[in-house]
């Protein structure tokens, strides 16, 4: 059976299926201006910006 309709098949990364180096996307947001990148990308609890485009609130632009 061929299911119709399907627009999107999303992969979760984050440790699942690829190893994430935290500290270094820390490092890299800080340097890119995102001072509080350490509170916001907690390792277990999104929060903030990261928060909101996982839950689609924003998009990537």
């Amino acid at each position: 059976m061929i299911l119709k309709g399907i627009k999107n098949i999303v992969f979760d990364l984050g440790g699942v299926i690829l190893t994430l180096e935290r500290e270094e996307a820390v490092r890299r947001f800080i340097s890119k201006g995102l001072s509080n990148a350490e509170e916001l990308l907690d390792p277990y609890h999104q929060k903030g910006i990261f928060m909101e485009l996982e839950e689609g609130k924003i998009s990537t632009e």
